[in-house]
């Protein structure tokens, strides 16, 4: 009866199948059992097994059967039955005397937790035993040579030779890819073919890191469906922003990293070992409030590992620019261009345009955009220093990161240093040590400004104008003496800007996480204690000097300081309970999170320096300090929680998961600090039924899930607390003193309580074909209520104090997510093809309970005269609110027909070559009235496609990501292709303007008078498609095979934002922000080369 006889299989299992492989066929007796079976997948996947119907029979009976059908044999151990393939006698054995010796050992994770039921097997012969429930072994091998092989379902197969030892461990590592990877969730992990809550895990860590990123966003766009992640243009710092199924919250949200356990916890991107994304409520709510209802991303790192000192060398260093910028017009155009304007209005051309009385001013001699864009080196070098025992190990790391901005003298830098250390004090007990220390130097460029953004001033500043005049000082609009200066308006050197900006801008980031586990305090509880502590201290100082040179003079210089401190601790005690009784598994956690937050800051100013020097920019030697006046702050912010976790699953077949975490908020009234946040998921895996037999089906499991998150991160600190606000005022006189005042600002609501995210989801997932096919599928629908906001309507200022905050609102979002995965080999060469694609359907539904409520969003401007944007119900937030435009007049007498009713003419002013505004409620005036409502720029659908191709030692990766449905309001048209604007120049787009001979421009005529307010009307004028798609990475792999000089060498070609291919006519479709581009620059294209090489 095999190779050892069997005495206690006496489960009863029936199944019908009539055609299935062998492990198809083990999955679907083990889904009947209580026994774990071991077995070579992929020997079994090729024995297929016809007709094998038993019908409520003993599994000892079953496994009989199925031993005639297909030629196998297997033995019993503990729980855990080994299966292999049956082996022929080898005929006439040897008389010769063979000496034989025991091996034994122990088998465990990673982690150092023992794995039973591990098929142990001594190559090349007929020994086989399996690990018991602490992991441990013993066999008989007959010579030195002799090689172990450890293989279990779930991890990666191991071999290791024998040698001269008797005592030989092994660590298995999880496998990385298929149904039995084990993936991290909330407090705990948790197989991937059995998570029943909308979790995505992101594949291929290793490549990812080998992209010329900076950070985890970056690295997830375009790869999950449903996250959504829009970079900030070419920024260095803040550089991006991620959201996950949709914004729900007028203030915003900040989704929240969960890092090896410790919430918000700093981390270097490179030391990135899996990421997965808690999409759903019901998997976020475990994390309550720190969740806010933005979502969770979890993060694990390296960590330290067994094993003789080792050293690792991974980095890259890459060229980095703009893939596209714009023109100024040269000064023969922009004279060209100044006198049409003024013709066009009636007037006299300006005498400082014409070249005779200005030969200076006719003459190009700069390209603004090449003076301040440049190519920028990128770079990172990380060291890892790896060394431990069965007791002992410890992970030191060293990186230094340095991206340079494509941008004049920007940059961002960091170094950072890490050790872990973890302690087996015995097989229950371990300490987990981690210090993390980084320091970033940073310095950035500002680009909205509508006035002095680097951008903007780049295209406003004549193009006869020099960076440098020949003394070496900043040039201005024109010489220092220039007659004619004033022709050009308050222009701002954008290469001074740049060069002038030169703060010291520096933080230091240190935190310590101290972890104490012990296990099986009784079989299956765990208790886990964490308590991390992290502090940041940073320091400011930034000396504007004065500004001489003609354009925007400012004849005062200032110094500023800032310096600010923070700290954070959070305690954690969790127990982890886990029993599996037959074919039932139970599981079971609680946990309690106490959290302090804490700031301090303070800034000074000072300002009248007689000498600018480096060497001068000290208080002491400023001789104005009455201008600006010294602040500073100081709070605490303290939090609590309760958690409890339930989770039942019953023959791999039906799992269901309940969680509940209480948050109690020490920022809120008392009686409405706490606030409960439940969470529910339930998973069917039909394909573990014993009536589902279907060819090429691995896994089929529907799930549906619900949950609530809370936030309140928008909320002042100690609101609860009604108080005094400081502020000052003036006696009557010339130079009368100043009077301190404290005063209650705003009205104070005492009821104040969370705002709160409620998620539904319904998904499925699919695995074909040994799991070469994967396909998951989801449909959303998140609400977010009781938004948190400062009173807009109902409020005004007659109260004597500004709004209070109140709780009101709701914000929908709504859609379907799929992702489907393909990977195969053809021979040698081996491919994958895989995409994604998630839709959004965001709306407000509720303001005060008036549909027609509606509020403009002061806050999002440019230039204090367009205002797009405004919040109403039946619309997406930061919805945009225009005036439609029907064209552009191509007559005269085509303006005097647009008329109303009495035959008035509805735009006055207009002439041909104006834009034609469309009198939407027809009073017969064009005003804030005829305003409907016209879209967002968070986009309708978001995807991303990869495929791969290895061949041998080689790789190639593509990948593409984008966007559709994003409208963007382009209002760095404004002023760039308007003729009444001062005398700034222009972008050179403008020569395409309407004009007789160029009737089909969609460019209004050239008009230094705008009569018609064609450039100052909130209208479609402005709103283009913001569409693209991105070949976003290309990357080319060669990996050496190991030599005696190195455990493994590989080396790559990684290329980033290739190909951009989108109808946006700004820099770049990647605005940031609302959608609201002022003049944002492009994110950068990057070449860039790597290694990867282990001592």
């Amino acid at each position: 009866m095999g190779f050892a006889r069997q005495n206690a299989l006496n489960e009863k299992v029936k199944l019908d199948i009539s055609r299935a492989s062998l492990s198809q066929v083990l999955a679907a007796l083990g889904s009947q059992s209580s026994f774990t079976f071991n077995y070579v997948k992929q020997d079994f996947d090729k024995i297929i097994v016809n007709d094998f119907k038993p019908d409520n029979i003993t599994l000892n009976e079953a496994l009989n059967l199925l031993r005639n059908k297909s030629g196998i044999e297997y033995s019993v151990s503990d729980k855990a039955i080994l299966l292999r393939k049956a082996e022929k006698d080898g005929g006439t054995k040897s008389t010769q005397a063979v000496t034989t010796r025991k091996i034994s050992g122990r088998i465990t994770t990673e982690n150092k937790e023992p794995i039973p039921g591990v098929s142990v097997w001594v190559k090349g012969t007929k020994i086989r035993t399996v690990t018991d429930a602490d992991g441990k072994y013993e066999v008989t091998v007959d010579n030195d040579k002799a090689v172990l092989n450890f293989s279990s379902v779930g991890y990666e197969m191991t071999e290791v030779a024998v040698g001269t030892s008797d005592v030989l461990n092994a660590v298995m590592k999880i496998s990385s890819s298929g149904l039995n990877e084990v993936v991290v969730v909330g407090y705990g992990t948790a197989k991937k073919g059995d998570l029943s809550a909308a979790v995505s895990v992101i594949s291929d860590m290793k490549k990812l890191k080998e992209r010329p990123v900076m950070d985890v966003p970056n690295m997830l766009q375009g790869q999950v469906p449903g996250v959504t992640v829009t970079s900030n243009g070419g920024h260095t710092s803040n550089a991006n922003n991620i959201v996950i199924r949709g914004v729900g919250s007028k203030n915003g949200e900040n989704v929240l990293y969960v890092v090896d356990g410790v919430p918000g916890a700093p981390f270097n991107p490179a030391d990135v070992e899996s990421v997965t994304v808690l999409k759903d409520a019901a998997s976020a709510a475990i994390y309550g409030a720190f969740a806010g209802s933005a979502g969770v991303i979890l993060i694990t790192t390296r960590q330290a590992s067994k094993g003789m000192p080792s050293v690792q060398y991974t980095g890259f260093v890459g060229a980095k620019n703009a893939w596209r910028t714009l023109q100024s017009l040269t000064a023969e155009e922009e004279a060209k261009v100044s006198n049409l304007a003024q013709t066009t209005a009636g007037n006299q051309p300006l005498e400082g345009w014409d070249p005779a009385k200005n030969p200076y001013g006719a003459v190009t001699r700069t390209d603004w955009m090449s003076e301040i864009f440049r190519t920028g080196i990128v770079q990172r070098h990380n060291i890892s220093v790896n060394a431990g025992t069965d007791k002992f190990s410890t992970l030191f790391q060293a990186r230094y990161e340095n991206e340079e901005g494509t941008l004049l003298n920007t940059y961002n830098k960091n170094i950072s240093l890490r050790l872990n250390a973890n302690y087996q004090f015995n097989k229950h007990v371990k300490l987990r040590q981690d210090i993390f220390w980084n320091n970033n130097d940073n310095r950035d460029a500002e680009t909205a400004s509508g006035y002095t953004g680097v951008i903007t001033s780049a295209i406003y500043m004549p193009r006869s104008a020099t960076p440098y005049y020949a003394d070496g000082t900043f040039g201005g609009v024109g010489p220092r003496d220039g007659a004619y200066n004033g022709i050009y308006g308050d222009v701002v050197n954008p290469v001074a800007t740049l060069l002038r900006n030169r703060p010291y801008n520096k933080r230091n980031d240190l935190q310590s996480v101290t972890e104490l586990t012990i296990s099986d305090i009784i079989p299956g509880l765990t208790y886990i204690n964490r308590f991390s502590y992290r502090q940041q201290n940073g320091f400011w100082k930034s000396f504007t000097p004065k500004r001489t040179e003609p354009g925007k003079p400012n004849n005062q210089n200032q110094l500023d300081y800032s310096a600010d401190k923070n700290y954070n601790w959070i305690w954690e005690n969790t127990l982890n309970y886990n029993k599996l009784i037959k074919r039932h598994s139970i599981g079971a956690m609680v946990s309690m999170t106490a959290q302090e937050n804490a700031h301090r800051n303070f800034t000074a100013s000072a300002m009248g320096f007689e000498n600018e020097a480096d060497w001068a920019q000290f208080f002491t030697n400023a001789s104005i300090f009455d201008r600006t006046f010294p602040s500073d702050e100081e709070w605490k912010d303290r939090n609590v929680s309760y958690v409890g976790r339930l989770s039942y699953s019953w023959a791999d077949r039906y799992f269901v998961t309940g969680s509940y975490r209480y948050d109690v908020a020490g920022r809120l009234t008392e009686g409405y600090r706490g606030k409960g946040f439940p969470g529910l998921t339930a998973a069917w895996k039909i394909s573990s039924e014993p009536f589902f037999n279907v060819k090429g089906v691995d896994l089929l499991k529907v799930r549906a899930s619900w949950g609530r998150i809370g936030n309140i991160g928008s909320l002042p600190y100690y609101y609860g607390y009604a108080k005094l606000n400081p502020d000052y005022t003036y006696q009557i006189g010339n130079g009368a003193p100043r009077v301190n005042s404290l005063a209650i600002a705003n009205a104070f609501n005492p009821t104040l309580s969370w705002e709160t995210s409620q998620q539904t989801d319904i998904g499925i997932d699919i695995a074909l074909l040994k799991q070469r096919l994967n396909i998951t599928a989801d449909y959303f629908d998140k609400l977010t209520y009781d938004l948190i906001k400062q009173q807009n309507l109902g409020w005004t200022n007659t109260f004597g104090q500004g709004a209070p905050y109140i709780n009101q609102g709701k914000i929908s979002n709504k859609g379907f997510e799929v992702a489907v995965n393909w990977h195969d080999n053809i021979g040698a060469v081996g491919y994958n093809i895989g995409g994604n694609i998630a839709t959004l359907k965001n709306r407000v539904t509720y303001i005060d309970g008036n549909p027609n409520s509606a509020s403009v969003d002061n806050g999002n401007a440019y230039r204090d005269v367009l205002r797009p944007f405004s919040y109403t119900v039946g619309q997406p937030i930061n919805a945009y609110w225009l005036v439609k435009t029907a064209g552009i007049f191509q007559s005269d007498d085509e303006a005097k027909a647009y008329t109303d009713k009495t035959g008035k003419m509805i735009q006055p002013n207009a002439k041909a070559g104006d834009l034609k505004f469309v009198d939407q409620n027809g009073d017969g005036v064009i005003n804030d009235a005829d305003r409907v409502y016209m879209g967002s720029a968070f986009p309708k659908l978001t995807y991303g496609f990869t495929a791969g191709v290895t061949w041998k030692n080689f790789d190639l990766t593509m990948f593409f990501q984008g966007v559709s449905g994003v409208k963007l309001f382009n209002a760095f048209k404004m002023t760039t292709l308007s003729g009444s604007e001062q005398g700034y120049n222009r972008w050179n787009k403008i020569l395409d303007a309407w004009s007789p001979e160029n009737k089909g421009s969609d460019i209004p005529r050239i008009n230094a008078n705008d009569n018609n307010k064609n450039f100052q009307t909130n209208s479609d004028w402005y709103l283009e498609n913001g569409n693209y798609l991105r070949l976003k990475n290309l990357l080319i792999g060669y990996t050496f095979k190991k030599m005696s000089w190195n455990q493994g060498l590989r080396v790559y070609f990684s290329g980033d934002n290739l190909l951009t291919f989108t109808k946006y006519s700004g820099m770049d479709p990647e605005v940031g922000g609302v959608g609201l581009d002022g003049g944002q620059f492009p994110v950068s294209r990057v070449f860039s080369v790597g290694a990867n090489v282990k001592f």
